[in-house]
C-alpha cells in the first residue's frame, strides 16, 4: 500500500520543447517507459521498486492550459532495468502510474532546482519563507493535490487514497514482478462547476443544498466563494454524457462525504433523500 511517506522523488519532463504534454496517453494503473537524457544513465536507478516519483512539466502558452508548470503524474518503478533507445533521451525505465492529472503548480513551492530531467529528493522543491513546512508535510501537500477528496483545478476524478494498492506477482523463471491493480479515472468539465458556482453566488445562494451550511457565515472571509460540487449521477457510473448547471449540486465537505458514502442497500443517497435523514436526526 502506498502513502504520501512513500513520495521520495522529484523528475521534470518535457516533450517538444514544452510545446506538448509528455506521456498524457498513459492511464491509471497502466505503465509507460520514462525517458532520462543522456548525461543522467547514472540517475536512473536512483528511486527504487516501490517509492513514487512525483513527474512535473512547463508549459508554453498556446495549449489548452496557460502556461506554467504543472504536477501530472505519480509513479512508481517497476523494475531495476534499463531500456536503452535511440534518442536524445535514451534511457528509459518502466514506471506504473498511480495517478494523473493537470495541477497547476502551487505558487508557495519553487521546482527550479530539480528541473535538470534527473530524478530528484523530494527535498529539492523549496519553500517560500512564509511556508516553512517539514519534508513530511511537503510530501503530505502534493500527495492531497491528487486526493479526490480535495477540491482540485484539473480535469479529472480520482480513484487514488492512502490505500491504493499493488500486487506482488512470481513468473516461473524466479523474477519478481508488480502488477498494477486497474484504476480508473474519468474526466469533468471545470469549468461547468465554476459556472455553477458564480450562479449561485450570483443569486446570493451559496451555502450547501442538503444542510444550507455557509462557509462564509461559519468562517468569515475565509470561507468567503468557497463550496464543493457534487455530480448528482455519478461520472463512473453514467460515463460520457453532456453535463447541464442543474445536474450539479453545490454542498458542504461533510455532505458530500455522506452523498459518496454508499448507504445499506448498496446505493448511494439522492440530494433529497439525504435532506430527509437531517430532518429526522
Amino acid at each position: 500500500m502506498y502513502t504520501s511517506s512513500d513520495l521520495n522523488w522529484v523528475k521534470n519532463v518535457k516533450r517538444e520543447q514544452g510545446n506538448g504534454w509528455a506521456y498524457m496517453d498513459a492511464i491509471v494503473g497502466g505503465s509507460f517507459f520514462l525517458n532520462w537524457p543522456k548525461r543522467k544513465k547514472g540517475n536512473v536507478l536512483k528511486a527504487i521498486c516501490g517509492e513514487l516519483i512525483l513527474i512535473f512539466q512547463t508549459i508554453n502558452k498556446g495549449l489548452e492550459y496557460p502556461k506554467g508548470t504543472y504536477l501530472t503524474h505519480i509513479v512508481t518503478p517497476l523494475d531495476n532495468k534499463i531500456e536503452v533507445r535511440d534518442s536524445t533521451h535514451p534511457f528509459c525505465r518502466l514506471v506504473g502510474v498511480i495517478a494523473m492529472a493537470y495541477i497547476p503548480k502551487p505558487i508557495e513551492l519553487n521546482f527550479f532546482k530539480p528541473n535538470r530531467g534527473a530524478c530528484c529528493n523530494i527535498n529539492l522543491i523549496e519553500r517560500t519563507n512564509k511556508l516553512p513546512i517539514s519534508e513530511l508535510e511537503l510530501k503530505r501537500k502534493i500527495w492531497n493535490l491528487f486526493n479526490p477528496d480535495a477540491e482540485l483545478k484539473d480535469l479529472f476524478e480520482f480513484v487514488i487514497n492512502d490505500n491504493f494498492e499493488i500486487e506482488i506477482d512470481g513468473s516461473i523463471e524466479g523474477e519478481e514482478k508488480v502488477k498494477m491493480k486497474e484504476h480508473k479515472y474519468y474526466e469533468r468539465d471545470p469549468q461547468i462547476i465554476q459556472a455553477k458556482k458564480k450562479e449561485a453566488i450570483k443569486s446570493n445562494i451559496l451555502f450547501c443544498e442538503v444542510c444550507n451550511f455557509d462557509f462564509k457565515l461559519r468562517y468569515g472571509n475565509h470561507g468567503n466563494g468557497f463550496i464543493e460540487c457534487h455530480h448528482k449521477s455519478p461520472i463512473a457510473k453514467a460515463g460520457k454524457r453532456l453535463t447541464k448547471l442543474n445536474d450539479l449540486a453545490l454542498v458542504c465537505s461533510n455532505c458530500h462525504r455522506m452523498l459518496h458514502r454508499k448507504n445499506a442497500k448498496n446505493n448511494y443517497f439522492t440530494i433529497n433523500e439525504l435532506k430527509e435523514i437531517i430532518v429526522k436526526n
